[in-house]
């Protein structure tokens, strides 16, 4: 039998922040990734919120993540003839 326990959505966010500036995230990262975290729980979709959340401190702390750098987002030309944009996120 499965329980459920709810958790205030200020409490999450609050105690996801609180993890991740304890594993080396400055505050202002910290506050943005734990305010994506909440949010994907909050809209369902646990996959990337809280069920996600304890891998992705793992992954952390195994080295997969470079807490320093920034992801920047780039707008290519399309390479196609419809006019679509490719977007490329890169480090």
């Amino acid at each position: 039998m499965t329980s459920t326990i709810l958790v205030p959505q200020e409490q999450m966010q609050a105690e996801f922040s609180r993890i991740l500036k304890n594993i080396g995230f400055t505050a202002l990262k910290a506050e943005k990734c734990s305010a994506i975290f909440t949010a994907n729980s909050v809209d369902g979709i646990y996959t990337h919120g809280v069920n996600r959340f304890t891998r992705f401190v793992q992954n952390v702390n195994d080295g997969f993540s470079n807490l320093t750098l920034s992801p920047h987002l780039f707008i290519l030309p399309a390479l196609s003839n419809n006019g679509t944009v490719i977007l490329v996120l890169a480090p």
